[in-house]
């Protein structure tokens, strides 16, 4: 272990020598293994900034060691992470990725999910200052071990920036990110939009979850399609289509899977399309509901209640109802301009006067509904939606829309230019040319020579 440290401490000065510190380290991780109880020495005597490649390959093979005191653990990679190297980081992407995730998993163990949130912050912030963007373009293990801590300790908010920066690749090669870690970044980060409310980005990530080239249907493309048809519900009352370019094993068998979901979704298309103000009053003569009424929508709610209760999406799903009042009460927006409490409670079926206020402030809150409610008389007056797009904000808003859309433009162009000039693409592409050519050939010879010839066959 001497020589392991004389090395690092040598070598970790120069940028010329960092190559050869890693090629030394990787052959000495036999060394290190031999001499568990010598690894916190190491780490004492070691500088985690000036030298955070020998830092890093300690805490590589500490991580998969049985660790006896796990906050000695936790505390060693938090300082690490606080002040590491971004540069030599860049080296070793692979182990950094190792040492984040049993970071992770031991946090997640003691539940105390909350801890990693900044540290992991920083961890991404490392790894992506090499490449020049603030939260990095590149997906990796740590993208989806930071989102699981931030759903864990409900840290939604913390999880946003990194979410919104899109990821443009994977490099499974030099990060260790597997398909697993794809898949559970957007499922994950899927839950944390739906937590804040925000659908559409939420529909977005659901679609790749279950839209990645696919064999066979994982567990969790089977849950993402589930909350994939409710959160449809909410954004935009109906279920969403599925991509084009969706495995056809997906929508072979992942429908078969959701049924109670599709049961459900059935009946609120049903009632918000075509509601029935007779159904709800009828139905107290008839055990059975009419199906575009809402208490045709309870009834199926109820009737798999065990089944959303057990997936964890029963406060969609109670959501989902909500939203049915929400959707009433703005259909009257296009009817009135003024309409008492009394008459929108009675006729969006909310039990009191109270719950309507409650649900239409809710409205005014989120910007779905623009009106005032004047408490004397209990009068709601509807408006007309104020923001001209004349604004300060609303320009910044633009701008920034607009550049983002140059990014992903810029990287289109880049990757179609990188596949264009491979070699598997270009023989390819040769190939449909010479059968084009074949095919053309042919046509011309039956147009000139009206059937008789047969030149094109030699």
């Amino acid at each position: 272990m001497d020589k392991v440290i004389a090395q690092i401490l040598g070598l970790s000065s120069k940028d010329e020598d960092l190559q050869q510190l890693k090629t030394f380290l990787s052959k000495a991780e036999e060394t290190i293994l031999r001499s568990p109880h010598q690894i916190d020495e190491a780490l004492n005597v070691l500088d985690p900034h000036n030298h955070t490649l020998g830092y890093l390959y300690l805490l590589a093979v500490k991580a998969i060691l049985p660790r006896p005191d796990q906050q000695v653990f936790i505390t060693q990679v938090q300082g690490f992470l606080q002040t590491c190297n971004p540069a030599q980081v860049a080296l070793s992407t692979f182990k950094f990725a190792k040492v984040c995730r049993a970071y992770a998993t031991v946090l997640v163990e003691l539940h105390q999910p909350i801890r990693g949130v900044g540290p992991l912050r920083k961890a991404i912030a490392a790894l992506s200052k090499p490449r020049g963007s603030p939260l990095g373009n590149e997906l990796t293990g740590i993208h989806t071990d930071f989102i699981q801590l931030c759903l864990l300790s409900k840290c939604y908010r913390a999880a946003l920036p990194v979410l919104d920066e899109e990821a443009f690749e994977v490099n499974p090669d030099g990060s260790g990110v597997s398909v697993k870690d794809v898949l559970c970044y957007y499922y994950y980060g899927s839950l944390v939009y739906i937590g804040m409310k925000q659908y559409r980005k939420a529909l977005e990530f659901l679609k790749l979850v279950f839209s990645i080239p696919a064999a066979v249907i994982s567990a969790v493309m089977v849950e993402s399609y589930k909350k994939f048809i409710l959160v449809s519900l909410l954004e935009t009352g109906s279920i969403v289509a599925l991509p084009k370019y969706t495995s056809g094993v997906i929508h072979r068998y992942i429908k078969r899977t959701a049924e109670p979901y599709h049961d459900f979704a059935t009946a609120y298309i049903n009632y918000t399309k075509n509601p029935s103000s007779e159904g709800h009053s009828s139905s107290s003569n008839n055990n059975n509901p009419a199906p575009n009424s809402l208490e045709e929508i309870h009834r199926v709610a109820a009737q798999h209640v065990e089944v959303f209760q057990k997936d964890g999406n029963l406060g969609i799903v109670k959501q989902c109802i909500q939203s049915i009042y929400a959707t009433n009460i703005k259909r009257h927006t296009q009817t009135y301009l003024t309409l008492s409490l009394k008459d929108i409670a009675e006729s969006v079926k909310l039990p009191t006067i109270q719950d309507a206020q409650k649900a239409v402030l809710r409205m005014i809150e989120n910007g779905e509904v623009h009106a005032q409610i004047n408490q004397r008389d209990g009068m709601v007056a509807f408006e007309e939606d104020p923001e001209q797009y004349d604004t300060n904000s609303m320009m910044v808003k633009l701008d920034d829309q607009i550049k983002k859309i140059m990014t992903v433009d810029r990287r289109l162009r880049a990757v179609d230019n990188q596949i264009a000039l491979t070699p598997l693409f270009v023989q390819k592409m040769m190939g449909h040319e010479s059968r084009d050519t074949d095919a053309s050939y042919y046509q011309r010879s039956i147009a000139h020579d009206d059937g008789r010839s047969w030149e094109m066959f030699r």
